[in-house]
């Protein structure tokens, strides 16, 4: 989504895979929006490092765009650095193409021109034909924003021409609408309208899909006839317009649109009818948080006021259009600062890359070496089989083949072991899995239904089953984490980077994080730090999971009303690190099976909190890959204490 906007003459140009802006009195534009799934953006730290991942979370942005674009820059980050650490080009193209776009629709063209331009390049050295001419449209709209129309249209036309000879019929119509939008700016308004009818005829057609394409163009076309007068007809392309905006929830076209209306009111002298669509467009401008749709609709309205007379409100919103021109201002600085910070990280990451090309680079020489001592050990091998072949007779030759026969029988039995010992393991994880599933996939399914047989109107109770739907998917989410959790752990696929860490920051940060998560448990969480700092050598990401895991089970277990607490101590030479609550407390029985995999125990969670019996596992696992050690204290009634300890470093 970009917005466009210039105080009194606003148009919203067609761009694929950016949602629509507008304002009141520029041309609407028009996006095709990416075709996977979501993800939710506030676990995006739980996101795998996977393709799917970064295609996913590049959806995630595209959909926010229109009404959440912070969330949509925080997605397309986290794509972009998904992309990069995995080596997916493709990826690291679109994620700066979108990333632009979102720049774009906030009005820092600088940063946006310097994203679209790395995904033009990017585009261009992996040959993708849709994705340049994609680039090249929302660059020339670029060159709209700065008034320079001949380099515009320029672009556009180039894209067409590529567009068209891949047979891209919905992308050719945007490019037409945007050589209209650039018409506009120049005042040539009757040659926009024949690009904009163009545009519509092409958006009507079998071929598109899409039916923004084709209410942009109606929109454009009310706004161009304003500036010809024909305002019977502008009212009512724009009255449908408002309409198919309204129940899509397209809220920037629909600020726009408002506007338009307001400006035809306002020429033909229907001042009450003008007065309602710019507040229509000032309180939507307002809850977008979209400048300029604010200055223009404050402008509007002052200009409407004054004309009824009523110069108390006029003069009232002209104050408020000043005070707003000021915070634009202020935003402009801040971009700035965003500007000199986003180069600083694109430096850094260049020297990122030039760093990991010499370590592959070093890599391969060290596999080519490696590939030459395997081909000597083996002629080795070969020469040594055959003296021994010329040196033992028959009879040593059948007892060695009796041994290996014997050897692989015993091998046989301990792999048929093994298997029914994995089979075992296996149907106690369907069950697990079925049991702990099968929870949130009913609310999933209850909620569908009631989604299916609810009222559209009711927005506060499909905003509710939402919530549900969340919350589910969440749960499941978890665990599926935690059995990938195991995965790598077993498969030695999480490497151990130990570094000298402070543990007494880790423990502080952890427990405000989780004050809120239990507070809606009614359970408190403390630190107890005795002494700082207390050094150890550990992996800090490691160290992290493993306190986590033992908060996470202190508040799942944890009465309401209680308390959890974190205490940090120095014993000898050592670091404890212990998790006190007042839950119910652990039997000998089950703490025999404490730290087992999959430990089903006699005590429940007691909010209802699912749990597959991992994570203790997973903390067992983190706490000896880093040379420490852990137990439990615990009683029934009296609660349970965690304690992880690891060698101190003296500093």
């Amino acid at each position: 989504m970009i917005i466009f906007s210039f105080l009194l003459a606003i148009s919203v140009l067609t761009i694929p895979d950016i949602e629509i802006a507008s304002e009141s009195a520029k041309p609407l534009q028009e996006n095709v929006s990416l075709q996977q799934n979501t993800a939710n953006v506030d676990n995006l730290e739980q996101v795998p490092r996977t393709r799917a991942a970064a295609d996913s979370l590049q959806i995630l942005a595209d959909t926010e765009r229109n009404e959440n674009p912070q969330s949509a820059i925080y997605a397309a980050l986290e794509s972009l650095e998904i992309s990069e650490t995995i080596g997916y080009e493709q990826g690291v193209a679109t994620s700066n193409k979108i990333l632009g776009s979102i720049y774009l629709l906030l009005g820092d063209y600088e940063i946006a021109l310097e994203y679209l331009l790395i995904s033009l390049e990017l585009n261009k050295e992996l040959e993708n034909q849709p994705e340049i001419g994609s680039v090249m449209n929302m660059i020339a709209s670029l060159h709209v924003l700065q008034k320079n129309y001949d380099r515009a249209i320029e672009y556009y036309s180039q894209a067409k021409l590529m567009m068209e000879e891949l047979g891209e019929t919905e992308m050719v119509g945007s490019l037409i609408m945007n050589i209209g939008v650039a018409h506009y700016y120049m005042d040539n308004f009757e040659e926009a309208l024949g690009y904009y009818k163009e545009a519509r005829k092409i958006g009507e057609s079998d071929e598109v899909s899409n039916p923004r394409l084709y209410m942009i163009a109606i929109a454009n076309i009310g706004n161009v006839q304003i500036e010809l007068g024909e305002y019977e007809q502008a009212e009512e392309y724009l009255t449908e317009a408002i309409q198919f905006f309204r129940e899509n929830r397209l809220n920037v076209n629909l600020t726009g649109s408002y506007l338009f209306l307001a400006k035809l009111y306002h020429r033909t002298g229907n001042l009450e009818k003008a007065l309602v669509q710019a507040r229509n467009g000032r309180d939507l401008s307002v809850e977008i948080d979209q400048s300029q749709f604010i200055l223009e609709s404050y402008e509007r309205l002052a200009q409407i006021y004054e004309e009824m007379g009523n110069f108390e409100q006029a003069y009232e919103h002209l104050q408020k259009y000043y005070q707003e021109q000021q915070n634009v201002f202020n935003e402009e600085r801040s971009e700035q600062i965003s500007r000199l910070q986003t180069q600083y990280e694109v430096e850094q990451k260049n020297r990122e890359i030039e760093l990991l090309s010499t370590e592959v680079a070093l890599r391969e020489a060290e596999v080519t070496r490696q590939k030459l001592w395997r081909n000597f050990l083996i002629a080795g091998v070969i020469m040594l089989a055959i003296v021994l072949g010329l040196l033992f007779r028959y009879n040593t030759l059948r007892k060695q083949a009796n041994e290996l026969l014997k050897e692989r029988q015993k091998e046989i039995e301990k792999q048929n072991k093994q298997l029914v010992q994995l089979n075992e393991e296996k149907n106690e994880f369907l069950n697990i899995a079925a049991h702990d599933l099968r929870g949130p996939l009913s609310s999933l399914v209850g909620v569908a239904e009631l989604l299916e047989h609810s009222d559209e109107s009711d927005r506060t109770s499909r905003l509710e089953y939402i919530d549900i739907i969340k919350e589910s998917t969440t749960r499941m989410l978890n665990m599926i984490n935690s059995l990938l959790d195991v995965n790598s752990i077993e498969k030695n696929q999480r490497r151990v980077n130990e570094a000298k860490v402070d543990v007494v920051p880790i423990a502080e940060r952890l427990t405000e994080i989780y004050k809120y998560q239990a507070a809606e448990k009614s359970i408190g969480v403390e630190a107890d730090i005795r002494l700082r700092p207390l050094t150890i050598n550990a992996d800090e990401s490691h160290l992290r999971s493993l306190i986590e895991n033992l908060l996470s089970n202190a508040v799942k277990f944890s009465k309401p009303g209680s308390n959890v607490i974190i205490q940090l101590e120095k014993e000898d030479d050592l670091v404890k690190i212990s998790v006190i609550d007042n839950g119910p407390g652990i039997s000998e029985e089950d703490q025999k099976k404490l730290f087992s995999r999959y430990a089903r125990l006699s005590n429940k969670p007691t909010g209802n909190e699912s749990s597959v019996g991992l994570g203790l596992y997973i903390v067992k696992n983190l706490t000896e890959s880093m040379n420490g050690t852990i137990r439990c204290e615990s009683e029934p009634g009296k609660g349970s204490r965690f304690t992880v300890t690891f060698p101190l470093i003296e500093e």
